[in-house]
């Protein structure tokens, strides 16, 4: 596993979030998927993987995202020091 310093990547492209009643700082991206011809956003948090162990994130936890509420689905880490947390969107305020 690497042991690089992420905060310089992250401070471009920070977004807050509230999981579980804690602040963190990750990665979010809600970009569009064509999945077999259906149309959809895949919603993901790119955190890093040390947090998540700190944190305990598991399937179903509660994340909050400018006013919207999603739970995670699954978590991947990806080897490099940072995990993909897989979103499902719950509700819109």
């Amino acid at each position: 596993m690497f042991t690089e310093d992420f905060d310089l990547f992250f401070n471009d492209f920070i977004t807050t979030v509230m999981i579980d009643g804690i602040e963190i700082d990750v990665i979010f991206s809600n970009e569009f998927v064509d999945a077999e011809g259906i149309a959809t956003t895949a919603p993901h948090l790119y955190i890093e993987t040390s947090e998540v162990e700190d944190l305990e994130l598991e399937r179903k936890d509660e994340v909050l995202i400018n006013e919207s509420a999603y739970s995670i689905k699954s978590i991947e880490n990806d080897g490099t020091g940072m995990s993909v947390v897989f979103l499902e969107k719950k509700w819109d305020r």
